[in-house]
């Protein structure tokens, strides 16, 4: 039998903030897969701050109407949590207000490392564009077609191996790269021209955010999910899921003459916002329990690329706020 290492049979999916107060951020669905070993870290503290990311748009009625559901029967179970949703579009806060639950907006984008993805000067770009996703129907290759040459990098679940060779075949591949290791990410991103972002709906999409780091613009189509929070109008453009709209607006940022260093500048500026929020709130959490609260020294001590939240980092950091029990 084949051994698959799994990080989640050895730490929670979680990472610690804060041990003082005790503030945890984990994604959502997460929390309710694992919840009886996280009621088991949590069960003899007075009091834990929960902060959930959103690995899915929630627009939908009927998934607040269960996220509602989900999180009363938590509330039952840990007494001794606060919970809060860290929201990826503003306007989703409309919806989760309307069922009582608490958010802010903060977007888990700018929670990636920018020092990993940086631009990379090329003598002349390979491929028209790049699309960074896994090869599934939600993400929609298909609307790629029309553009010579991309660069698709993204594997598939085993189900969905059929879709994937079939899709593949439909488009014009010059190259497929199932797997890129995150140090090699800036070196094939800065081959292209232009980044693609197709889905309708799905969370915040990490690459949306990533394209920009290293120094491409963006054409997407309209989507749920709250990508477009960290779009500038000068470097990204939305538009309808039309196959010829998409190709004519990866042209046109091709005949530009943009600055990918500006680009990568204008999302970070973004993205530091969001990070200010971030700490405004663990902040106002740390006047509520009466601490004192370092902002700078404090965000130092944290931060790791993504909170090491389904992805691996190596650093001191990430393991000693990835124990199970804190």
């Amino acid at each position: 039998m084949k051994f698959k290492f799994n990080m989640n049979n050895l730490f929670l999916p979680a990472y610690v903030i804060s041990r003082k107060p005790n503030i945890v951020i984990c994604f959502w669905g997460d929390f309710l897969k694992y919840q009886d070993r996280f009621f088991n870290a949590m069960k003899n503290k007075k009091k834990v701050y929960v902060l959930f990311q959103l690995g899915w748009a929630p627009a939908a009625e009927e998934s607040l109407k269960q996220i509602e559901n989900n999180l009363n029967i938590l509330k039952n179970k840990f007494h001794m949590v606060e919970f809060v949703f860290m929201i990826n579009d503003r306007n989703d806060a409309l919806y989760f207000d309307k069922y009582d639950l608490k958010t802010f907006f903060c977007h888990q984008n700018a929670f990636i490392d920018e020092a990993r993805i940086t631009p990379i000067k090329q003598k002349k770009k390979e491929f028209e564009a790049v699309y960074l996703a896994r090869v599934t129907p939600f993400k929609r290759h298909r609307l790629s077609r029309k553009l010579l040459k991309v660069l698709y990098i993204g594997d598939y679940k085993k189900t969905e191996s059929s879709y994937a060779k079939e899709v593949m075949q439909l488009l014009n591949v010059k190259l497929w790269l199932r797997k890129v290791r995150y140090y090699q990410l800036s070196r094939y991103l800065s081959k292209a021209m232009v980044g693609l972002c197709l889905s309708r709906i799905e969370g915040a999409m990490f690459a949306s955010t990533e394209y920009q780091l290293a120094g491409l613009p963006v054409v997407s189509t309209r989507s749920e999910g709250g990508r477009e929070a960290l779009f500038n109008n000068k470097y990204c453009t939305v538009v309808e899921e039309d196959e010829n709209k998409i190709e004519a607006e990866v042209m046109r940022f091709i005949i530009r003459d943009y600055d990918p260093g500006e680009v990568r500048k204008s999302v970070l500026k973004k993205m530091i916002r969001h990070r200010e929020i971030f700490i405004d709130y663990i902040n106002d959490i740390y006047i509520k329990e009466g601490i004192p609260f370092n902002r700078k020294r404090s965000w130092r001590a944290m931060f790791v690329h993504k909170w090491g939240l389904r992805s691996f980092v190596v650093s001191p950091k990430y393991f000693i706020n990835r124990i199970w029990s804190f």
